[in-house]
């Protein structure tokens, strides 16, 4: 089976459900193994050809083929996934896959009914009481030779006791110990009306912490090891319908494949799309009655993905290394003064994330709390003059987080606690929008982290009473050592005159040389370095010639009072009180 097909795996699924309910009909009894034996086989032969395909349908219900045949078609994904992380050949794959299929041949309605939480006769109880001793029964009547698969059900119920706590025991079965443990995690991740279902990840976190047997323990570190980050149709955040598809690689570099099907719409208006990761947990299950979702865009090659949906050769080329493609976008944006809603559009429309954030942006300036899911209704709503700065942010924002520095949990906050402080800080003035000073922090903070992070050893361990530092630095704020050189860095490719000469004034001011002639821009970082080093460092003590600066800055960009300014921070989830007394 060199080829597969989405019609191919429709057809598993749904021979899948016709085999469990074979049981209900006596005349075809004798079809059943012969039948569960083909099924293994291609269970098996689709998943080393297609495993992301299959991996997907953890994240689906699908609706139409009822409980009993979602909870088996997961069991039989998680198992060979254990089997794979482990290493176990084709033969025994294939009959740990036929144990799952035969576990509720027998049951199919009774488990059907437990699930949607109905009330069984005496009868079915009891049916389901002897539900592994009728599976043997069965296996008998088709003449299965004894082996592998009847040890696993005169074993299971044990080892599902002792897997769950309930009992005490060795666990020395490995067979057995791998569909009793893949048992647990289909029903946690099954959606049923008896229980709230679970994502595969706190499933498997929850049987890890519960369980104090080491094999169970040793097998979930295997599984967890082998699968993705982010398991493949994982509907990711967005206005629109996002479906995490895979990971390519093109010259060594990762390509991040999502699907995108527009609000109100089905998969047949999707398209695919390449886009940074978004880091996230596994989420729950989630209904789907999407044909093309569940089984068709599973099958298109990477090649015909790329050539239908128009991908351009330079965004291919580009998003191989995320900084390329924006810093395409950033110079596209500075081409022009202004642009137009449509230009605006135009540029964004391969930057998908960057339009799912301004959306956000818009939904939260929205005083009718009306969520925005377009992007050219999130530009009319921030307006044609400020959108270009928000997106010029939020490149910057991305471009922080792709320089991978360790410590980089630590010092986020630190950086988006100065932007808010100079952006607060240019509220009432109309020299420069509040965006700008964002811009300039931004750029600041990169250009500084961009430097020290060829020279890991400058940034000082947090753990330990470093030297202050000047509070008119970034730096000092960030625990670097030394300050760049502003006039040898790249700043001035992207700061205009005005903000660079901020920057060198407050370098300057921080070694005490004398300057008298004070911009708003200056005051602007000035005023925000002061406070926000203050904030993460109280034991900082101004001077006199300090607090002249906070007092002209105050007067000078019309923020009133200190205490305004700083209680505007506090409402900002600053988390340090400050006190200049």
């Amino acid at each position: 089976m060199n080829k597969l097909s989405a019609q191919d795996f429709a057809s598993l699924v749904s021979d899948t459900q016709k085999l469990l309910s074979l049981y209900y009909h006596k005349d075809k009894w004798k079809s059943i193994f012969p039948t569960i034996s083909h099924l293994s086989e291609r269970y098996d032969d689709f998943y080393q050809i297609k495993p992301n395909a299959m991996q997907a349908q953890l994240c689906f219900y699908l609706e139409k083929q009822g409980y009993t045949t979602n909870l088996v078609i997961n069991q039989i994904i998680i198992v060979l996934s254990i089997s794979h992380s482990l290493g176990i050949n084709k033969l025994l794959r294939q009959q740990l896959i036929a144990a799952c299929l035969c576990q509720y041949i027998c049951i199919q309605k009774e488990n059907n009914a437990i699930a949607s939480q109905q009330k069984l006769s005496p009868q079915s109880v009891k049916l389901f009481k002897m539900r592994y001793s009728l599976t043997l029964r069965l296996l008998d009547y088709g003449q299965v030779p004894n082996g592998i698969i009847q040890d696993i059900f005169r074993n299971i119920t044990l080892y599902t006791q002792i897997t769950m706590g309930k009992k005490q025991g060795i666990l020395v079965n490995k067979n057995t110990l791998i569909i009793s443990i893949a048992t647990y995690l289909a029903k946690q991740i099954t959606i049923a009306k008896n229980h709230n279902a679970k994502s595969l990840a706190s499933s498997i976190a929850t049987l890890y912490l519960e369980c104090n047997q080491f094999n169970v323990q040793f097998l979930l570190k295997k599984l967890i090891g082998y699968l993705p980050e982010v398991l493949p149709g994982t509907m990711l955040k967005g206005p629109q319908s996002t479906y995490y598809i895979g990971t390519y690689y093109k010259n060594e570099k990762p390509l991040y494949l999502n699907f995108n099907i527009p609000l109100n719409h089905n998969s047949s208006k999707g398209s695919f799309s390449l886009a940074k990761l978004q880091n996230l947990n596994n989420k729950p299950q989630q209904i789907c009655q999407d044909q093309g979702i569940i089984f068709k865009i599973w099958f298109q090659p990477l090649s015909d993905i790329l050539s239908k949906n128009e991908l351009i050769s330079n965004q291919m080329e580009n998003l191989s290394i995320v900084n390329d493609t924006l810093e395409l976008l950033e110079s596209s944006l500075k081409a022009k003064n202004h642009h137009s809603i449509e230009d605006l559009c135009q540029l964004l429309s391969p930057y998908q994330e960057i339009s799912e954030e301004l959306c956000k942006l818009a939904s939260n300036a929205n005083r009718t709390e009306q969520s925005i899911h377009s992007v050219r209704h999130a530009i009319m709503m921030l307006g044609a003059i400020r959108t270009p700065l928000l997106i010029q942010k939020l490149i910057l924002q991305m471009q922080l987080e792709e320089l991978g520095i360790s410590q980089w949990f630590l010092l986020k906050a630190k950086v988006n606690s100065l932007v808010s402080a100079a952006e607060k800080a240019a509220q009432q003035i109309y020299d420069f929008l509040p965006e700008e000073a964002g811009i300039c922090i931004l750029q600041y903070c990169l250009t500084v982290l961009t430097e020290t992070n060829k020279i890991p050893l400058k940034i000082t361990n947090f753990d330990t009473k470093a030297v202050l530092g000047s509070p008119f630095l970034a730096e000092s704020l960030l625990g670097i050592e030394q300050p760049i050189d502003v006039t040898s860095s790249n700043m001035h490719e992207h700061l205009s005159k005005e903000w660079l000469s901020a920057i060198e004034t407050l370098q300057k001011k921080s070694i005490d040389v004398t300057t008298q002639l004070f911009s708003n821009h200056i005051y602007c970082l000035g005023i925000a370095l002061l406070t926000t080093n203050k904030i993460y460092k109280p034991e900082y003590n101004f001077d006199a010639y300090t607090n002249d600066f906070i007092s002209k800055a105050l007067k000078n960009l019309k923020l009133t009072t200190l205490d305004n300014y700083l209680h505007s921070l506090s409402e900002l989830h600053f988390n340090n009180y400050i006190n200049f007394n």
